[in-house]
């Protein structure tokens, strides 16, 4: 944004030095001068600013901020028409006068302007100064766009994710994955948890502690400590390097990598050097929320509860890998309910398996 400086304070500063000037040098008699300063003020008149189009700010209501784009061209037209008189003392002087970081405001014509000011005046409560009360309705306003510019954000999100997922096949393969870091350092990494699988099978569960951090991590306290409730396999401790090269290797193996609340997984592969971009990557949380429509995102173990997965510890990297794998499957489930269908020759074979087996049960 750019800088603005008070229309009053150029416009006296103005006059001032055209009077100085004219007294020096005595180029103009009494009434050239009078016209002359005349001249200025129509100039600078909100009817003449207003019909070229320069951007304004309000700081309070009789006072004016012009921006510092349009004063330079406002600056121009005066030397163009004043040729005598530099007015760049003036100019150096104004910036004790500025305000940084102004909001524009176009006004179409002075009818306009009017309108503008009368509303302000009549929303105005007690008791309030008018520039408090603008940049107050200012910071509404880049609340409002924020948000809207989030809700676009997550609109696109879900398109992508459920263009992702509508490629799917039996044959895809996913990887689920999540880190947990140091509970007062979110850039050190403590464990990372991957959960392999496709829509309907789970194919390999992996969980890694960082050998490297393992003295920070012992400064954390017990109770943020879960790297060994791992319920799905053994937690190897691992170098830096030798993650990453897991880590890489799964990635190479994969169409769509998972995460439950992505912000934190991509901030530690980056930290790591591990190039993501190349993959569909999809929030999984975000999926759930706009899926479901809901107005705020659930927790892991929320989501949890949902689909009926209990007794797993969380907070432990490769139990919330495995279970963000599991959920993230009902999703796949819920949209494609065709890749979980069996056919009909593997349910006659899994059936005479279950006749086989009690009737060897029932002839011991």
């Amino acid at each position: 944004m750019e800088d603005y400086y008070l229309l009053s304070a150029f416009k006296s500063k103005g006059l001032v030095h055209i009077i100085n000037t004219n007294r020096k040098s005595g180029a103009l008699n009494e009434k050239e001068l009078r016209n002359s300063l005349e001249s200025f003020k129509d100039l600078l008149t909100i009817p003449s600013l207003i019909s070229n189009k320069f951007d304004f700010t309000i700081k309070e209501s009789d006072k004016m901020l012009i921006s510092e784009k349009s004063l330079e061209i406002l600056i121009l037209k005066i030397k163009l028409f004043f040729k005598d008189f530099d007015l760049d003392k003036v100019v150096s002087e104004l910036d004790r006068f500025s305000v940084k970081n102004a909001t524009p405001i176009r006004f179409n014509d002075f009818q306009d302007f009017k309108d503008y000011k009368n509303n302000l005046k009549n929303e105005l409560p007690e008791d309030k100064k008018l520039s408090d009360y603008i940049n107050e309705k200012k910071k509404i306003e880049r609340k409002a766009s924020k948000q809207k510019a989030v809700k676009e954000r997550a609109e696109r999100k879900k398109i992508r994710s459920n263009e992702i997922i509508e490629k799917v096949t039996k044959d895809s393969i996913f990887v689920s994955i999540d880190f947990e870091c140091l509970y007062t350092d979110n850039k050190i990494p403590i464990e990372v948890g991957l959960s392999i699988f496709k829509a309907n099978e789970s194919l390999e569960k992996m969980h890694f502690f960082f050998k490297e951090n393992e003295d920070e991590f012992k400064k954390q306290h017990r109770k943020f400590n879960k790297t060994d409730s791992f319920a799905f396999g053994e937690t190897l401790s691992l170098s830096n390097d030798e993650i990453k090269e897991k880590i890489n290797n799964v990635f190479s193996r994969v169409d769509v990598v998972v995460c439950h609340a992505a912000k934190l997984e991509k901030q530690i592969l980056t930290l790591l050097g591990i190039d993501y971009k190349g993959k569909d990557m999809i929030d999984s949380q975000l999926l759930y929320k706009s899926k479901k429509g809901e107005k705020q995102v659930r927790s892991l173990e929320g989501i949890a509860k949902e689909y009926d997965i209990k007794d797993i510890s969380y907070h432990n990297a490769g139990n919330d890998a495995v279970v963000t794998g599991l959920y993230f499957c009902e999703l796949i489930r819920e949209q494609k309910p065709e890749l979980f269908e069996v056919p009909i020759i593997e349910k006659k074979n899994k059936m005479r398996r279950v006749v086989w087996i009690f009737y060897q049960k029932k002839t011991v």
